[in-house]
Parts: C-alpha cells; structure tokens; sequence
C-alpha cells in the first residue's frame, strides 16, 4: 500500500524535526506523478545500514542500472553496472553486463571484477563448503573437505611463494579415501590419500616416471610391491586378456609364457619365445636354438 503526501509549490520540507503524516518507519520517500511517495518495496535499516529493494510477488522483479560502459574505440558499448565502493584505498569492485552495439567480442558477457580476487561461499556449517576464484598470483577451488573430511576438492593453484606452490588437486570421497594429483615445481604427482598423503607414481621436470613412492632415477622406475613371486612387478597380457606374456615378480624372476613359434624372418632382428617351456631364440636368417630345454 502506498501513501501520498502533497508538496504545496515552492514549499520546504523539513527533515528530522517534522513527522511525516501516516507515513512508515524505514521506507523510502521518492517522488510519484509530482507527490511524495513511499512504498513497502523500498526500505532503508538506518541501525543495519541496510537498503532493501524488494516485491513480493509474482513476476519478476528487476533492479536495472544504466551506464556506458566504453564509449569510445571499435567496441562501443550499452551496459549496466553495478559498483561498490568500500574502505579507504578507493578500489571499485562491479557486477557488469556488456552490450556491444557494434558486435564487438565482448558482446553478451557477464563481468564480475573485483581487484583483490573473487570469494564466492555457501552459508554451510562448515568451512569445507565453499567455491572460491580468485586472481594475481590465482586460487582455484570447489571444495567440500575440510575440517570434516567429507565431500570433494579440486584446487588450482599456482605462485605466490616459489614453484612449490603450483599446484592441481583433485580428491575425492573426503580425506579417509582420496586421490590426488599434485603438480610441485614441474613435477606432476599422483596418489592416495589416507591419513596421510601416499605417491603412487610421480613424473619429474625432465619426464622421467616412477611408479612407486619414490622419485624416479631412470626413464621408467618401478618399484616391487613385496618380495614374493606372486607379487608382480610388470606384466604384459594378451591382447584377449586372458594369459600373461611376459610377468617380473617381486623376487627377482622373469617369466616368458609359452607362445607360438613364429614363422617369419625378421631382417634386422631375432625373436626370443617360449615353446612347451623350452625357451628358442630365432635369428634373422630362420635358424632355431633351443638356449634351455623344459
């Protein structure tokens, strides 16, 4: 419900010493077909220091500011923005949306710009739920983690304090079971994390891999998972899945499974197999020796 208050002509109003007449406490006054008007939608919380635009109803309500947002070079431009001004060092932070009236790249985008980077949280319980973006030396994150375990994280992060500060995380399942791959001044890690962060392999600045917790110090270094002969080291399988062709076990032993003979030359090479357990070797001429028998 509005109400109306008549201005006489060339009158005065005065402001903190007369009430306004069935007016309400924290509206707004603003001027209406040449009267003084005030309305529920439009409020001001003088305690709060709050101004409130709403409308309950309905259709959809919108607040529209108008500016030019360049009006000079190849992309002039119709927008809206919305600025905020805060503290002392006078840094404006704004929602934006660009216009371009001369098909511009920049037509049809949405702006969100603040100088010291972007916070954007849930009200949740914890900490752990929040999705952040920011700028300068960067910070990416979509985490549900921390400090309750619970839920998924993907970092971006990178500078700011040395190459060890470079890093991409994603985890997953909270912290009791979670992968992650980290990437620490030009080396890329992966691995599970527990109560503790566990490598499972790890590729340095020069592309050397390891598969293992450790550091590599060949081009591929694997590491045995126990001493056992039935603790595989390396393994290749057919190409049904079904035999194994060559396996390294943990105690030091390399096996060859039996495979069919082969029947053709290899000009610049010999073939090494296993027949009915007999271990040939087949030169590149077609001659056949038998170096051990079954």
């Amino acid at each position: 419900m509005s109400t109306f208050i008549g201005l006489p002509s060339g009158g005065d109003l005065d402001i903190g010493t007369t009430p306004i007449l069935n007016g309400t406490d924290q509206r707004v006054l603003f001027q209406e077909g040449g009267l003084l008007d005030e309305d529920d939608s439009f409020k001001f919380d003088k305690s709060l220091g709050r101004l409130t635009l709403e409308k309950n109803i309905a259709d959809r309500v919108e607040i529209v500011i108008k500016n030019n947002v360049q009006s000079s070079g190849a992309n002039e431009s119709q927008g809206c923005q919305l600025t905020f001004l805060a503290g002392t060092s006078l840094q404006k932070a704004y929602i934006g949306f660009d216009n371009s009236t001369n098909g511009g790249g920049g037509t049809g985008h949405m702006e969100i710009v603040s100088p010291k980077g972007i916070d954007y949280r849930s009200t949740g319980t914890y900490l752990g739920y929040r999705h952040y973006f920011s700028g300068g030396f960067g910070h990416v994150g979509i985490k549900q983690a921390s400090p309750n375990g619970q839920g998924i994280a993907m970092v971006l992060r990178s500078g700011g304090g040395g190459s060890t500060l470079t890093e991409f995380r994603q985890e997953v399942a909270g912290s009791t079971n979670g992968i992650f791959w980290r990437t620490i001044g030009q080396k890329h890690i992966f691995g599970r994390k527990n109560s503790s962060d566990f490598t499972w392999m790890t590729i340095n600045a020069s592309g050397s891999v390891a598969i293992s917790p450790d550091d590599p110090t060949a081009k591929l270094d694997v590491r045995a998972q126990g001493a056992l002969s039935t603790d595989v080291v390396f393994r290749l399988r057919n190409s049904a899945n079904t035999d194994d062709i060559v396996t390294v076990n943990g105690n030091n032993v390399m096996a060859i499974h039996n495979g069919t003979a082969p029947t053709a030359n290899l000009a610049t090479a010999g073939q090494l197999y296993v027949e009915g357990g007999a271990l040939k070797y087949r030169g590149s001429n077609g001659t056949v020796t038998v170096i051990a028998n079954p």
